[in-house]
């Protein structure tokens, strides 16, 4: 049997595993529990190495089409006093970034940018160039799968079975793969078991928002707010919108036991932060009565002891969760 890939998972990682398969010419099949692109999730943040993947992957310029460059950060503290700005995001060297003429940037990426997009717009570019759409199975669940010497079969929570030569899950963070691979070696490995089934744990929330941009920011800025236990960052990279968010200190859970949290739980972190200032003038609460979408997580992070078992590898948030890097960058920039 010529080699085939099945992916399970067709959000970013599946669907751009899949587009690397499809230009070396190898096949496979995505199998995606739910619809692929659904308007969920705000945003995507797109770094300029990244951007040149997408490049090389024919879909970029797609991309860059909805985007505004990041150009300009600031730098508030708890009492909205400016103490930082630069251009780092959208000035890194002197090469000129023929697609987007106002910014200069490193010519390393070849003129890629820092920007965000809409996580469903991004998800719905990378769907529209899979060419045999026949390969993208919605509404299709794993559930299970066996392997032999010769390859892999999975069987979904419909019944029916799918045969490759390896199966690749890239269902994020709450895997089903990973934990079907648990479920393998708890005979062998007690304690490994357990560790996949553990692997990630979570001391933030997050508040992730889309929102009209009522002149809250410039087109191309960002705004970071540093407060104790929590911090905003907003940025607009989206023609007439504004991505936020809302980071919030919480207790040490661990997944499969982080909280799941409703409408009514954001509701009520917006009316007992709601008068903090994202920006100098517009409050949390003036960005939550202009949102789009907005949804309320827990931000689990962890590296899995384990990627890979038999014909099975896992990638993306399935093994390896970061908490969202421009937190990161947050507390790197603070400690400089």
């Amino acid at each position: 049997m010529a080699l085939k890939v099945l992916i399970a998972g067709g959000s970013v990682s599946g669907l751009t595993l899949a587009l690397i398969l499809q230009r070396t010419g190898i096949e496979f099949e995505v199998l995606e529990k739910g619809d692929f692109a659904p308007q969920l999730g705000a945003s995507i943040g797109i770094q300029p190495q990244v951007g040149r993947i997408l490049d090389q992957l024919g879909v970029w310029d797609d991309i860059a089409a909805k985007v505004i460059p990041m150009r300009q950060r600031k730098y508030y503290d708890a009492g909205m006093k400016l103490w930082d700005e630069d251009e780092v995001m959208g000035k890194l060297g002197d090469a000129y970034v023929p697609r987007f003429e106002d910014t200069p940037f490193l010519s390393a990426y070849e003129g890629h940018i820092t920007a965000f997009v809409e996580r469903c717009e991004f998800l719905r570019i990378l769907h529209s160039h899979i060419k045999e759409k026949s390969r993208l199975h919605a509404r299709t669940e794993l559930s299970s799968y066996e392997e032999s010497e010769s390859g892999v079969t999975v069987t979904t929570s419909d019944g029916r079975t799918f045969r490759g030569s390896i199966l690749v899950g890239a269902d994020g963070v709450h895997s089903k793969t990973r934990n079907l691979i648990a479920e393998k070696l708890q005979i062998e490995d007690q304690q490994l078991s357990k560790a996949l089934k553990e692997c990630y744990t979570s001391e933030f929330k997050c508040v992730f928002a889309l929102s009209h941009n009522k002149n809250f920011i410039p087109g191309g800025d960002a705004v970071w707010v540093y407060r104790k236990d929590h911090n905003t960052i907003a940025v607009a990279t989206a023609p007439g919108l504004v991505f936020w968010f809302f980071f919030v200190k919480t207790p040490l859970t661990r997944v499969p036991n982080c909280p799941k949290f409703t409408t009514e739980d954001m509701d009520a972190l917006i009316e007992e932060y709601g008068d903090e200032e994202i920006i100098p003038g517009a409050t949390i609460r003036d960005f939550y009565q202009a949102r789009v979408k907005a949804a309320l997580v827990p931000l689990e992070e962890g590296i899995a002891q384990k990627w890979s078992h038999g014909r099975v590898v896992m990638i993306g948030d399935a093994v390896h969760k970061v908490r969202l890097i421009l937190h990161i960058a947050v507390s790197d920039h603070a400690i400089c």
